[in-house]
């Protein structure tokens, strides 16, 4: 075993404790240094800074320390192997030291003692050598640990520096766009401004052009009111012109006027002197043949002549006398066995006589000649004083003849003629409206006939004859001819120029009336007005017409549609708007809902004549035919008829209270009378009463009853 030298076991001692204490040393600088800084900074951030600054930097700077004792503790790992060596190998020197100093060591020679110095001498260099390594290592890894934390804080510093330059990118984008808009702003208003210095140039030459124009239209204005005043003056004298020719023009009218008088005078003159010679002629040979007789004979001839012409007018008087006579008889029987017929039907038919009460079969087989002929008389006088189309008695006719058979012949004729009639009389009078028979007015009526009849004995004197003037008659005739001939040249005329200029509105209108078709009555009545109003423009619409191929038939049944449905509703406004005023007298307020009963009853019969002819040529032309059913307007007006009898008989019973006293009798039986004649015309036309009227009948004939029963008592 080769002994170390003394020496050289020091210097290994030496050497590692050196190294050591340098580690040692390298070891405890960062710490210091640390805590030396970090008090100091801490008191600057304190002092220059908040609160919230001075947690941050702490916080930081314990980081720091944190990371520096990590780096501490990794050299400490590198370094440990290195020092235990050496303190193990500081233990051999030391042992050896201690055996050297014990006596124990062996010194070798001098030749291997300076090989072993050599050899240690190279191991001391190769030490140093890795001393020194491990120094710059060492002072390289701090320096490396300084970078990395200044690497951090740089990458800190990129990282805001990036946020900042992406900001100021952001920004410098929008300085930019905002730079373009600009640019583009300043263009245009570059342009703006070249438009604006044409405009105001523009507008300059618009300015002197107008100036221009204005002076040249002052020249022109003046000028214009040159012509103008000109214009008018020349305006003036053609009004003069105008007015003096629709002067000549009415004067030329009025001269032909005068002429066309004076040639119809002329024609006049001479019709007349034709006649006057004829006259002159007759009266010169009736002179000649006078003047041929003596003075006896022409009295006697004379004479001849008055008898004779005397018994011819007495002839021709009897004779009227006689017709007219034999008319009234006629009249007189027909009403009597109308009413009879009449009675006895209704009679025999709905109702049945109570024990005690007259009836009309014992009426007329009890009543006595004169009273049968006073009867007559009042049927007469009411049938020739309230005459209308139909009598309203003859629905229930038939053609048995009746015991008096002086008349058969007389009342077959009428009744055989009006049979057709009496079949739309009883459909009509089968009203489906809220109403009903009331036989009790059926015999109430000619009981209060035969009271009547005995109380007036006088017969009325009738008078149906009607003068007409020949010689006015021919004036007419004449007067009429010459304004025919008068008018028909210009007429004429009128009629071939609207012929030849209104053939397309003609024809456009008479394709319109063919194409007509209503499914109600109001839109026809609106067609037909417009239709009117389109042919009013033609100057004579028949003679116009009659050159086209017109649809008259159709265009007839349109408007004699259109007017009966315009009078029907006008007759329902009459009824339904009648209020009875208690203002008025008695007889005129009466006389009014009678007359109003009267045109009601001459329009129902006139069309009950016509209705169903017309139904079925409505059918054939489109025209609808609900209306005139008892459904339609018919029977709106029935229901109006019984509510104005309703207001007749309470105004008779209104006027019968107001009248008392035994002077005031005939007024009585006058009004009673009435009353029931106008109920039983109504019941025999609307037929039938509602609840309503049918009381104010019942109180009518409830003051008959007691007036019958006090005359019985008298």
């Amino acid at each position: 075993m080769v002994k170390v030298p003394m020496f050289v076991r020091l210097g290994f001692l030496l050497a590692a404790s050196i190294a050591f204490y340098a580690v040692k040393q390298l070891s405890l600088k960062t710490p210091r240094h640390s805590s030396k800084s970090s008090p100091g900074n801490c008191e600057a951030q304190a002092s220059n800074s908040e609160e919230e600054k001075e947690q941050s930097t702490c916080s930081k700077n314990c980081l720091k320390e944190s990371r520096e004792e990590e780096e501490v503790k990794l050299m400490n790992k590198i370094y440990n192997p290195a020092v235990r060596k050496l303190l193990n190998t500081g233990d051999d020197i030391f042992l050896e030291f201690e055996h050297l100093l014990m006596g124990e060591m062996e010194f070798p020679d001098a030749e291997k003692d300076l090989n072993e110095i050599e050899r240690l001498r190279s191991l001391v260099k190769e030490l140093e050598q890795r001393e020194l390594k491990l120094e710059g290592e060492l002072l390289e890894y701090h320096g490396l640990k300084e970078q990395e934390s200044t690497i951090l804080e740089l990458q800190k510093h990129l990282q805001m520096k990036s946020v900042e330059i992406d900001r100021l990118n952001i920004t410098i984008n929008a300085l930019e766009d905002e730079k373009r808009r600009l640019h583009e702003e300043v263009s245009r208003t570059v342009y703006v401004r070249k438009e604006l210095e044409e405009a105001k140039n523009k507008i300059k030459e618009m300015q002197r052009k107008i100036q221009l124009e204005a002076k040249q239209a002052k020249g022109q204005l003046l000028l214009l009111k040159q012509q103008v005043s000109l214009l008018q003056s020349k305006e003036g004298e053609v009004l003069k012109l105008d007015v003096e020719l629709e002067k000549s023009a009415n004067v030329l009218k009025e001269l032909e006027l005068e002429v066309m008088e004076l040639k119809r005078k002329n024609k006049e003159l001479q019709i007349e002197k034709r006649e006057l010679a004829m006259k002159l002629d007759a009266a010169e040979g009736r002179i000649t043949y006078l003047s041929n007789l003596t003075e006896s004979e022409v009295v006697s001839k004379v004479r001849e002549e008055v008898v004779s012409l005397r018994h011819a007018n007495e002839d021709l008087q009897k004779q009227v006398e006689r017709l007219q006579m034999n008319r009234f008889n006629d009249v007189e029987e027909l009403v009597y066995l109308r009413w009879v017929n009449a009675c006895l039907r209704y009679e025999l038919r709905n109702y049945q006589t109570p024990t005690g009460k007259v009836s009309a079969r014992d009426l007329s087989r009890s009543m006595s000649p004169r009273s049968r002929d006073i009867a007559k008389q009042l049927l007469l006088e009411y049938e020739t004083h309230f005459s209308r189309p139909s009598s309203p008695g003859s629905e229930d006719f038939d053609t048995t003849p009746t015991t008096n058979t002086t008349t058969t012949t007389s009342t077959d004729e009428p009744t055989s003629k009006k049979s057709s009639l009496i079949q739309k009389l009883k459909k009509f009078g089968r009203s489906k409206d809220k109403a009903h028979r009331v036989p009790e007015l059926v015999e109430l009526y000619p009981t209060l006939i035969k009271r009547e009849s005995k109380n007036d004995s006088s017969p009325p004197l009738i008078s149906s004859s009607s003068d007409a003037s020949s010689n006015m008659i021919g004036e007419l005739e004449h007067e009429s001819s010459s304004n025919l001939t008068k008018d028909n040249s210009c007429i004429d005329h009128e009629v071939k120029r609207d012929v030849e200029t209104q053939g397309d509105f003609i024809q456009s209108l008479a394709a319109e009336v063919r194409a007509a078709s209503f499914s109600r009555i109001d839109d026809l009545v609106a067609f037909v007005k417009w239709l009117d109003e389109e042919l009013s423009f033609l100057v004579d619409e028949r003679a116009v017409l009659k050159h086209f191929d017109w649809p008259e038939g159709k265009s007839a049944a349109l408007r004699e549609a259109s007017f009966e449905y315009q009078d029907l509703t006008k007759l329902e406004n009459q009824v339904s708007s009648f209020v009875d005023d208690p203002s008025l007298s008695w007889e005129a307020a009466l006389k009014k809902m009678y007359e109003l009963l009267e045109k009601v009853e001459q329009c129902f019969y006139a069309l009950l004549r016509t209705r169903d002819m017309a139904m079925s040529r409505y059918r054939e032309f489109g025209i609808p035919t609900d209306w005139l059913l008892d459904s339609g307007v018919l029977g709106k007006i029935k229901i109006l008829l019984v509510q104005l009898a309703c207001t007749y008989m309470k105004r008779v019973a209104l006027e019968l209270d107001a009248l008392s006293g035994g002077d005031k009798e005939p007024p009585r039986e006058f009004l009673i009378l009435q009353g029931v004649r106008f109920a039983s015309r109504v019941h025999q036309l609307s037929g039938g009463f509602d609840g309503e009227s049918m009381k104010a009948f019942e109180e009518l004939r409830r003051r008959v009853h007691t007036q019958t029963g006090e005359e019985k008592q008298e």
